[in-house]
Formats: structure tokens, sequence, C-alpha cells
């Protein structure tokens, strides 16, 4: 004990943060009681002392260098960021079971009682308090998200909506330049007409804003920010994006405040929010995805293009793990083991929702969630994703290992 704390970080030359993490092991281990609050505050102390050499090997390189880092300093660098992150995770799995210890155990181990009236919000949390795999695995996924919200560069949405969208090709069109039937030139200016074309590009400037909007989403969805998301796309004036990319919300119930009150006086009213019919909206997603895959493999196209972009962002939503895999903007370990649990996820909240709904049905169909044209999109859901659903962590490790894009890590 008594070297431990009188360690310096002279003794590790090459790893001085070496010095903060015994410290930190030598305070954990004289507390008497409460482990469990003491083993966070060490794994925190681990976290930030790797983010405190991150940062000093950044800072002294760049001054050092005029700016400029070196690939050694950027692979310290990196590795400190890595390193960091890990003990992030721990962080929050340990917290998540010491949460999960202090539970009632019959009451995590009892299959969730879900009344027919309640809410898709309403299910989904009962489901998240009862099933701890599902707590682990949301809580891996919030950590995936968060690293990728700090390394991500957002597009400015700016002070005010533009005047028009897909001005450049709006200016041809009303020249009176309209391509051919054949021709793969977008012909239109609704939302649909560069799908029509199979996903051809917009005229000159029209492109490039539309390729940095939808790199921008992508990072948004990739750090779990689906609602920021969809705020800049109606910032930029594509309010039809917007609402596609809002579907996923789970419909509930709520409160609001009415300006004016009531004939009863009463100022709150209740209000229908999200979307009863997700099932129906994630099968679109889907399908929108495969489409753009298939364009931007048969076309040749960039990473970046139009259509690589939406078939990320949009299996993502729809929980398609075969076609997020196959985006080359999943192809490093982190972007691909979200994938994994993104889709996991989504395949748990699907089979939640779609269960309740078949209980709701056999009961009445006058419920919003259950109307009998919404079951076959909800099969289609549990078909597809029937495979992801029996994934567990050792298995998303193992195909991590596995695949030839991640393997050099």
């Amino acid at each position: 004990m008594e070297h431990l704390s009188t360690t310096s970080t002279s003794a590790y030359p090459h790893r001085p943060e070496e010095a903060s993490f015994f410290r930190a092991l030598s305070a954990w281990q004289a507390v008497r009681a409460d482990h469990g609050v003491a083993a966070l505050q060490w794994l925190d102390e681990c976290a930030r002392a790797c983010d405190a050499r991150r940062s000093e090997i950044e800072e002294a390189h760049l001054s050092s260098f005029r700016g400029q880092p070196g690939a050694r300093e950027e692979r310290l660098a990196a590795s400190m960021r890595q390193e960091r992150d890990t003990w992030r995770l721990l962080h929050a799995l340990c917290r998540e079971d010491l949460l999960l210890s202090s539970a009632d155990d019959r009451r995590m181990s009892a299959s969730p009682a879900t009344p027919l009236d309640l809410t898709a919000e309403e299910i989904v949390r009962i489901h998240d308090e009862h099933d701890r795999t599902l707590r682990r695995r949301k809580c891996v996924l919030s950590w995936l998200e968060g690293n990728a919200k700090e390394r991500v560069q957002f597009m400015d949405a700016g002070p005010t909506m533009p005047s028009s969208v897909w001005g450049a090709t709006q200016q041809r069109l009303d020249s009176g330049t309209v391509p051919g039937a054949t021709s793969s030139v977008v012909g239109a200016l609704d939302p649909d007409a560069p799908i029509r074309a199979g996903w051809a590009p917009l005229d000159g400037v029209d492109e490039e804003d539309e390729v940095d909007l939808l790199l921008s989403v992508w990072q948004l969805i990739r750090a779990g920010e689906v609602d920021e998301a969809a705020r800049l796309c109606a910032d930029k004036g594509q309010l039809w994006r917007a609402v596609a990319l809002r579907g996923g919300r789970l419909h509930a119930v709520t409160y609001v405040n009415d300006e004016e009150p009531l004939p009863g006086g009463e100022s709150k009213r209740l209000e229908s929010i999200g979307n009863p019919q997700r099932a129906l909206w994630k099968s679109s997603c889907g399908e929108l995805a495969r489409h753009a895959h298939t364009a931007a493999c048969k076309g040749a196209l960039s990473e970046q293009s139009t259509a690589s972009l939406e078939a990320a962002i949009f299996a993502g939503l729809a929980g398609d793990c075969d076609t997020l895999l196959a985006s080359p903007l999943c192809s490093e370990w982190e972007d691909r083991c979200w994938a994994y649990f993104v889709c996991m996820r989504e395949s748990a909240v699907s089979g939640a929702l779609a269960r309740h709904a078949d209980a709701q049905r056999a009961e009445s169909a006058l419920y919003p969630a259950a109307p009998v044209t919404a079951k076959p999109y909800e099969d289609q859901m549990r078909e597809k994703t029937a495979q992801i659903a029996q994934l567990d962590e050792t298995a998303v490790l193992n195909h991590l290992r596995e695949s030839p894009l991640v393997s050099k890590y």
C-alpha cells in the first residue's frame, strides 16, 4: 500500500498515466465500505488520466511542430483516446451493474406486465426496466454513440432557412432544359426526383450541398442524435427529410399547455405524439436503404455519394444490419459494432411493440397501434430481424474479429 501511494510519475517515463492509476487504486483499497462507488471513482479517474495524457501529447507536439502532428504522436494520442474510451465503457457497465444489483431481483426476472392501454413509449420503458440484457446493450450503445458525438463535425445550419432548395437545378429547369426519359439527370424538383432518376446527381453546387447535408445527417444518426438530424434538415429547407427521420419516434401521450384555457378552466390538454404506425415507417426505411445501396453499387459511386449516404442513414433507422454493414461508411470497428448494437436494439423494440399489438388486436381493432393493416409490416420486421435477434455480445465480437475490414485493429 505504501509503495502504491508514493509512486511518482518518474517511475513510468513512457506511461506516466500509470501513476494516476495506482494512486486511484490505492485510494480505492483504503475504502472500508461502499466499494461499488469507490470502483466507479477509480474507473473515472483512470479515464481522466488517459484524457489528460492525450491532451498533453497533442498540445506538446502542436506547439513544437507548428501545428503539424507527426505520425507517432497521432498514434499515441489515438491510443490514449481509445484507452480512455475503454475506461469509460467499464465505468458505464459497472454503474449499470450497481443499479441492477440494487433492484429487486424478482421484479427484474419477472415478465413485465403490459396493460393493453399502454403507449409504445411506456411499453419500451417497461421492457428496459425489467430486462437486464436490454439495459446493458443500451448502455453499450450509448457509449458507442457518445464516442461518435465527440469526434464528428456537423454542418452549420446557418441563421436562416435558404430561399430555395436545389436552386441550381431549379434554374436549369426554369430555362427549359428538360432531360429525356432515359437521361440520368434530375428532371423535376419533388423530393423523389433524384430517386426516380436512379439517384442521379443534382446540378453543380446543389449536389455538393446535398452530400454535405447527408454526411452531417449520417454523423448525427451515428451519434444517436436523430432529432438534431431532423432539425438540421428542416433548417436547410428539406422538411420532407426531417419528417422521414422523425418517423421512428415512439407513440406516446403527453400533456401540453394551451395559451388559452379550455372551457372548463383547464390549461392543459392531452396530445398524441410519435408514430403509432412505426412498423410501416421502418419497412419503408428498409426498402429505401436497400434500393439506395443497390444504386450505389451499380453506379460505382463514391463512398460519399447521396445513394451511399442515404443507404446508411435509412438502414440505421430501420435496423437493417446487412445493408448497414455493407456500407463503406461502416468500415471502422466502432461503426460496425454500433451497427450490430443499434440493430439488436431495434429488433428488441420492434418485437416488444409487435407482441403488444398482437395482444391489442386480440382484444379490439380500435387500438391506435393495432390495425389489421399494420400486421404484415410487423411480421416482415420480425422475419428480417430474426437473425440479429439471436445475436449476443460474444457473437458480435466474433463477427468483428472475422471481418476483413477491421482485422487490422
